[in-house]
């Protein structure tokens, strides 16, 4: 995501690529099968001692894709292309009675108004909210020459901040920096392992920072449930 705010809500950290946010997004190494291992990568810890690296984060942990009731310890890029290619049913990241929030801020075409609105999902909702998101991503992944690609950041679930949730952040956005971007937020959970929080599929560049503040809000009631 391409928002350089520390928190959502006081309990959450967007990763960005610009300088001075906080928060680091590093390339994530290859994922596949059980393990979430990547070639030479360490057990635990920084190479300087400092903030991990993400293939630290990933080593060793189950993805969720290992058996059908492993339980996800990391966000994936693997188990995302699962999501939404439905080889993987979304009840397994998702709790049916807290929902998911929702942020979408679609600018306006030439045929269509500006789609703009943060909903916490529930019910027969909540399946059509990841039905939609699944055929959009789809459908930006399969398009020809917007080469939009899978990255997932674990690294907020290794670093403690004070006031700052664990959590993972996977988004499936274009080199080109525009255009949407389409985000996925987990936190750990005890049943789940990881669990769905927040769909974005906002505009990389257009989004105003007052309706992501709204998102940032709802995001940090993760303990809600629906009505």
């Amino acid at each position: 995501m391409r928002r350089a705010a520390l928190a959502l809500a006081a309990s959450f950290c967007w990763f960005t690529a610009a300088a001075g946010s906080g928060c680091k997004r590093k390339p994530p190494p290859p994922v596949g099968g059980s393990a979430a291992a990547s070639g030479d990568a360490g057990a635990t810890g920084g190479g300087d001692g400092g903030e991990p690296e993400e293939a630290d984060v990933r080593f060793g942990k189950r993805t969720g894709l290992g058996a059908a009731d492993e339980k996800p310890e990391v966000a994936t890029e693997p188990l995302v292309r699962a999501l939404v290619r439905a080889e993987v049913p979304w009840s397994r990241v998702v709790d049916a009675a807290g929902g998911v929030v929702e942020l979408r801020a679609i600018p306006a075409t030439d045929t269509a108004t500006a789609d703009e609105q943060v909903v916490r999902r529930c019910g027969p909702l909540l399946e059509q909210t990841v039905t939609g998101f699944a055929a959009a991503v789809n459908a930006a992944l399969a398009a020809t020459g917007l080469i939009y690609d899978v990255v997932c950041d674990n690294v907020g679930l290794a670093v403690s901040v004070p006031g700052v949730a664990s959590h993972a952040v996977c988004s499936v956005s274009s080199p080109s920096g525009d255009g949407l971007e389409y985000d996925l937020v987990f936190i750990p959970d005890p049943t789940l392992g990881l669990r769905l929080i927040g769909l974005s599929t906002a505009d990389a560049v257009a989004t105003g920072d007052q309706l992501r503040d709204r998102f940032d809000e709802e995001l940090g009631r993760y303990g809600a449930g629906c009505p």
